[in-house]
This record gives structure tokens, C-alpha cells and sequence, in this order.
């Protein structure tokens, strides 16, 4: 406990214990004090146990008050810390307390557009200077590269909120780039109606202490140099922005706006932060050795290195277009930006017209004139409008391109420089590591149960020879998690890389090849056959059928002994297809399991004998695609490769231009729809293999799978 309380904590702790009192009153003899530190706000971890439904947030309690319409104030609960700043930061809206609607008390800032004064909404316990706690001038974590003498961070310990009406109405004030609920400002305003803007916060996580652990060297790893175990250690997570998608009422658009944070009084930028104190077990990761690896992934594999630049230009459009120019109007403009580029890229490789390699290579004037013709009128052949994007008069892609010719230029070197990408690629594996090492303990280890993530993500600005990647209980002070997870990694015969490296294996990605695979060496008409012979029966992923090619673990390896059972009909057809996409790479997947998945993601396609034609005959030209990118197919690269192919199956030729011409969705052509069930769902990760919950990761709510890539992970651990 602090021995020194101030008044709005002496006055929260009586509130607390009445609350405490009046909650047990006639039901217990006693008082029990846990339940007691739950409503206690200056309790310090790990005696909090929070009355929130959700546990494993780590960053403490806040006490949370109304303020009233008559200016009185009420307490309503002592809340999990982190689950209010996510909820009520400005932006958020929630039902809460009695289901009603509530906000945060923050304010508009009038003299600087797109900023919330925070001030109002809380009591701060303490504030530092961000300059103080990162010791640099300015800082590399949101992508704004603000100074650290004009950005202070505050952590709250009470937070007051208000009720809303229940028809409550939003208002997007235009002059003030600001949010206003159930109050029209003066000056000019977009209706958004009764409909809640989707908030995202975005944050960071910063360690406050040296690493004080003693350090295990591990030599059953040649990219793990040692390990540390921290036991009681404590970062600061940083909330930067609120990133809102608002639905304006009257024309239906969709808008993406950012709100910063200022405290009025000290008029300074704001971050709001939550202490989290928990056990760290630490990873030192050998950063020249992943280095080296990642330059003979490139060597070896083309198609990865390719996939990485177009995960890069993600990022770079992401963080430049959108997020601080903003000149993308929202956020969900940045996939279709990046697959006009994507277009143009194959465009550029397949007519060999342009002294370019790539999109990378490309002038401007070029990139211009092919997306002039892929964006052509409609009616005169324009083939990206298939995909349902706006002609060339009317594109937001050209329109940017034109007016930002040097900036796009820019994205494009930044891409195609070989240093650049080393280092994306070295940050792509580091974040995959971290990512793998959560999994892997959760499956290899007696300590079951979930893991926060972190990693140094400033660990390129760093001059070091390791780079840090981390999990820690999501139990504050600790739950013998960690321990666990330790103690484990001192026992024999721990082969860390091949299990780190087998949490790439994706059963999404792997059932998408085998179901491309079948149908490119198969003919349409006779695996519908098959396949109609086999319909009656249910699948069952554990058939006698499979019995030589799994096991009841995820290993998926053949048990030694086992009879030799081979799967006949569609099945075999199903089986023979898994075993060529797989080879002799089979660590980390249950064969049985990909067997059903692969089935049923076939069974999607064969809707009608039509279907199961058309699909056999885009999966033939798969291949071709592949080779001419370079890189993992999109559905954008397959429409362009069919719009120039010659279909001479007539039946083939009427089911394209019956797609080619139909609209079941006013934003998406049928078309494009159709050529996306037939690509890879996961290219990068996916939640099946290495992507976690948007909250829990760091680039969750921006572009988390672009900087994930099981693919390269995977040749880096198993080398």
C-alpha cells in the first residue's frame, strides 16, 4: 500500500468498503478481504481482483463515477482498468451500468481539429514525461514520430462518465474534425444517425524497468541465444488515438477519422496509460543469425520475397496514405488501394510492354496509363471494373495517384529497396516469433492456458545483436504461468525452432492448395461425379480410411505398425491432392482433420456441375498465374489472366461471362466473388495458424497479418 493517500482516494476507499458492507449485509459473518481490495482503489497488485466478468486483463482497477446533468456525482463500480480506457476513451460509446448508454467526459478541443481534451474524464494518479521514460527525442512507436518533450502520459485512477439518452443521435463536426453525441455544435456537421461508430484504440506497450532476470544461455536453439525470467516486472501500455469508421446518415458513406489526445491545463499531447505488472519469461532473439536466414529465403524463394513486398506496401499505404496524410477517406480504402497496385503488377509482367520487372519498377506516367486501361469504361472493356471498382473517371486510386505522384513513387522505392525490405522481413520474423512462442507454450508445455504478447518493436533503432520477444501472464501479479513455461525450457531434449516453427502450419492455407491442386489435375465433370457418388454419405475425419495417414495427436504422423488402408472415390481424389501439396512436410498438421477441411472447402465450390466445370478450369490456370507473378496469386491477378485467355470449352466461356455480367452485391461483382473462393485465404497468417485477437496484439487494429508470414517463418526455424 502507498503511504501517503490523497483525498478523492480516502474518499473512493469509503465509498468501496460501504459498498463492500451493504453487498454482504445478512449474508456472511465475516468480512473477506479480497473481495474487499476488489473495491479498494489504491490496492496494489496483485491483491486486486477486479469485478469485471473478464479476468485476464493485467493493468489494475479503476473507480468509475457519473457525473449528473445537475452537476452531482454518483459512483457506479470499480472497473477493470484497461476494459473502461477501451470502451470510453473518446470515440467509445457502450451500454453498461444498467444497460444504459454511456460516454466518457472528455472535451472538444476548439483551437486544434481532430484532438479530445482528456483532462475532464479522469483523476490521474501520476503523469510522466514521455521524454523521461523513453529517454530519446522523439519516439518510434505510433508512426507520428512526435517529440518527447511536447507528449506527457497520464495514468488515471478514477474516470468519470455520463448516461446518453437510448436515442441517442451522432454528429460528425466537420471544422472540428470531433464527435459529438446527442448535441449539435455550432458550424457545419455530417449526420451519422443513431448508428455507434466502430472505435479502435490504437496503443503501444513500453517496458519501465532493465531486465534484472538472470539469463540462461540455450543451446538446443540457434536462434534462441538465452532466456530470462523476470518475476515481477511492469510495463506501460500507451493509448495514442482513437481510430473511428463512422456511417454518415444521409448518402451512406463511410468515413475513418483519427482522434489524438491533449490535457487541457498542461496543454501537451496525451497518451493515457495502464501500468501491467505481471511474470515475464524473455526471449533474446539472434538477430545476425535471422538475418542470414531470411537472405537465403529470399535466394531460394522468390515467390516469399514478393509476397513480402506487397505485405510492406500494405504497411507503407497504411501508416502514409491513411493514418498520417490522410488522404485515403477510410480505412477500409487500403486493401483496394493496394489491389490496383496488385493489378498493375501482374499487368506489367505478363505484356512485358514496359522497361519495368514490377509495379516496384514502374515511372509514374506508366503506372498511370496501365491503370488507365485496367479502369477503362465498363462498356468498353475495362477489366478491374469486373472486380467492381470505379472506372477510370471516377477512381479514387487514379485520382490519388495524380494529385500524389511523388509520394506514391516514394511507397514504390521504399518497397523495392533491398535494405528496406531486409529489415521488414527481420521485423516480420521477430513478431512472428513472438507470436509462435504464445502458441507453442500453450501446447507444448504443462502451463496451458493464454499469454500477453510483446516485442521490442523498437528493436531495429537499437544497435543490439538481439532482439527481445516476450509472453507474460494475463493474471495480474502472475498466475505460475510463466513458471511453468520456465521451468519447462530447463528440461531435456526441447527442440524450440521445429516448434515454433510448426505453428505455421495454416490447416486454412493447407486445405485452400489441396483443394486448387485437386481440381487443376482433375476433370471437372468427373470429380462432380465422384463427388455425387460420395454425397449421401457424412464426412467422418476419422474413417478407417485414414487410419495409415493420422493420428489422433497434431503431429499428423503415421503411426509405425499401421495397416495400409487407402481411401478410394472422392475421398482418394481429396487424399492424393493433400499428400502432393503437403510432401514430406507434415510436422505441425493432423492429416485426418485437413482431409474433412480440404473436403468441405471443395464441397463449397461444387454447388451445381456448372460450378465444379468452372472452378476446375480457373484452378488449371493457376499455375500459369503463379508463375508469371511471382508471388502467391490474388483473385485480382486471376481475373486479369482470364480476361486475356482464350476459353475454348464454350460451357466454361458461358458460366465466365454469365459472372463477368451478374451483381449480387452493389460493391463486388459476382465475378470477383467467384475467383476468390478459389484463392488462398491465408497468404500471410490467419487466426488459424499465427494471428491472435486484434486486442491482443500490438498491430492488431492496423495491419497485424501483413506483418505476420508463416511461410517465412517456418524456412527460418527449420532451416
Amino acid at each position: 500500500m502507498s503511504d501517503e493517500i490523497s483525498d478523492a482516494d480516502r474518499l473512493g476507499r469509503l465509498e468501496g468498503i460501504q459498498r463492500h458492507l451493504q453487498s454482504i449485509e445478512g449474508k456472511f459473518p465475516y468480512l473477506h478481504l479480497p473481495n474487499l481490495f476488489a473495491a479498494d482503489p489504491v490496492a496494489e497488485p496483485p491483491y486486486i481482483v477486479s469485478s469485471s466478468f473478464i479476468p485476464e486483463s493485467i493493468g489494475g482497477n479503476i473507480r468509475v463515477i457519473e457525473r449528473q446533468k445537475n452537476g452531482d456525482y454518483a459512483p457506479l463500480d470499480t472497473e477493470n482498468l484497461e476494459q473502461m480506457l477501451g470502451s470510453f476513451l473518446p470515440g467509445g460509446y457502450k451500454q453498461r451500468w444498467k444497460f444504459y448508454l454511456w460516454q466518457g467526459e472528455w472535451d472538444i478541443v476548439r483551437d486544434r481539429q481532430g484532438y479530445a481534451d482528456i483532462e475532464p474524464m479522469f483523476e490521474f494518479r501520476e503523469n510522466h514525461q514521455l521524454e523521461d521514460l523513453l529517454g530519446t527525442d522523439t519516439e518510434d512507436f505510433t508512426g507520428m514520430g512526435l517529440s518527447t518533450d511536447a507528449v506527457s502520459v497520464y495514468v488515471p485512477q478514477a474516470m468519470y462518465v455520463s448516461r446518453l439518452p437510448k436515442s441517442t443521435e451522432y454528429q460528425w463536426h466537420i471544422g472540428l474534425q470531433n464527435i459529438v453525441a446527442d448535441r449539435e455544435p455550432m458550424g457545419e456537421t455530417l449526420s451519422l444517425g443513431s448508428s455507434d461508430p466502430t472505435t479502435n484504440y490504437l496503443w503501444f506497450r513500453y517496458h519501465l524497468e532493465e531486465f534484472s532476470g538472470d539469463r540462461t544461455a540455450f543451446d538446443e536453439s540457434s536462434l534462441v541465444d538465452g532466456y530470462r525470467f523476470e518475476p515481477d516486472t511492469e510495463f506501460l501500455r500507451c493509448y495514442y488515438a482513437s481510430l473511428l469508421t463512422l456511417y454518415e446518415k444521409e448518402n451512406n458513406d463511410t468515413l475513418s477519422r483519427t482522434l489524438r489526445y491533449e490535457h487541457g491545463t498542461d496543454d501537451t499531447d496525451a497518451f493515457v496509460g495502464a501500468r501491467e505488472r505481471s511474470q515475464l519469461l524473455l526471449f533474446e532473439l539472434d538477430r545476425e543469425e535471422i538475418r542470414d536466414r531470411i537472405e537465403r529465403v529470399f535466394s531460394e524463394h522468390l515467390d516469399i520475397k514478393r509476397d513480402l513486398q506487397f505485405s510492406l506496401l500494405y504497411r507503407e499505404v497504411w501508416d502514409r496514405l491513411f493514418f498520417t496524410e490522410e488522404i485515403l477517406e477510410h480505412v477500409f480504402l487500403v486493401d483496394p488501394f493496394v489491389k490496383h497496385l496488385l493489378g498493375a503488377d501482374f499487368w506489367c509482367r505478363d505484356t512485358n510492354s514496359y522497361d519495368a520487372e514490377s509495379v516496384f519498377d514502374l515511372s509514374m506516367g506508366d503506372l498511370e496509363s496501365i491503370l488507365e486501361d485496367l479502369l477503362g469504361p465498363e462498356d468498353s472493356g475495362g477489366r478491374l471494373t469486373l472486380m467492381g471498382y470505379e472506372e477510370a473517371r471516377s477512381s479514387d486510386v487514379l485520382a490519388i495517384l495524380r494529385k500524389h505522384p511523388d509520394l506514391i513513387e516514394a511507397l514504390l522505392d521504399t518497397c523495392s529497396d533491398d535494405d528496406a525490405l531486409r529489415d521488414f522481413a527481420e521485423e516480420v520474423v521477430i513478431h512472428s516469433v513472438e507470436h509462435a512462442l504464445s502458441t507453442w507454450a500453450n501446447e507444448e508445455t504443462p502451463a496451458g492456458g493464454s499469454f500477453e504478447l510483446w516485442y521490442d518493436v523498437n528493436f531495429q533503432q537499437r544497435d543490439d545483436s538481439v532482439a527481445h520477444a516476450g509472453i507474460y501472464d494475463s493474471i495480474q501479479g502472475g498466475a505460475g504461468i510463466a513458471t511453468e513455461v520456465h521451468d519447462y525450457l530447463g528440461t531435456d531434449d526441447i527442440e524450440l525452432d521445429s516448434g515454433v516453427g510448426s505453428q505455421a502450419a495454416c490447416h486454412t492455407a493447407a486445405a485452400d492448395l489441396t483443394a486448387i491442386e485437386l481440381l487443376a489435375e482433375g476433370d471437372g465433370d468427373v470429380l462432380y461425379n465422384l463427388f455425387e457418388e460420395q454425397r449421401p454419405e457424412p464426412t467422418n475425419a476419422a474413417e478407417d480410411t485414414e487410419s495409415s495417414k493420422s493420428s489422433d495427436d497434431s503431429s499428423g504422423q503415421d503411426h509405425p505398425g499401421d495397416g495400409v488402408a487407402s481411401a478410394t472415390g472422392f475421398r482418394g481424389e481429396v487424399v492424393d491432392a493433400r499428400d502432393a501439396v503437403l510432401g514430406e512436410t507434415t510436422d505441425g498438421y493432423n492429416l485426418s482433420d485437413l482431409t474433412t477441411l480440404a473436403e468441405n472447402r471443395v464441397r463449397s465450390l461444387f454447388e451445381t456441375r456448372e460450378t465444379a466445370r468452372f472452378y476446375a478450369y480457373v484452378a488449371e490456370q493457376y499455375e500459369a498465374v503463379e508463375e508469371t507473378v511471382g508471388r502467391t496469386p490474388r483473385s485480382v491477378d486471376l481475373l486479369l489472366h482470364l480476361d486475356r485467355d482464350i476459353i475454348r470449352d464454350p460451357r466454361v466461356r458461358e458460366t465466365y461471362q454469365r459472372f463477368a455480367q451478374g451483381t449480387q452485391r452493389r460493391d463486388l461483382s459476382e465475378l470477383g466473388e467467384r475467383l476468390e473462393e478459389l484463392t488462398m485465404q491465408c497468404v500471410t497468417a490467419c487466426p488459424d495458424c499465427l494471428e491472435t485477437e486484434e486486442s491482443d496484439c500490438v498491430h492488431g487494429m492496423k495491419y497485424q497479418s501483413e506483418l505476420l508470414n508463416r511461410r517465412l517463418l517456418r524456412e527460418v526455424c527449420l532451416d
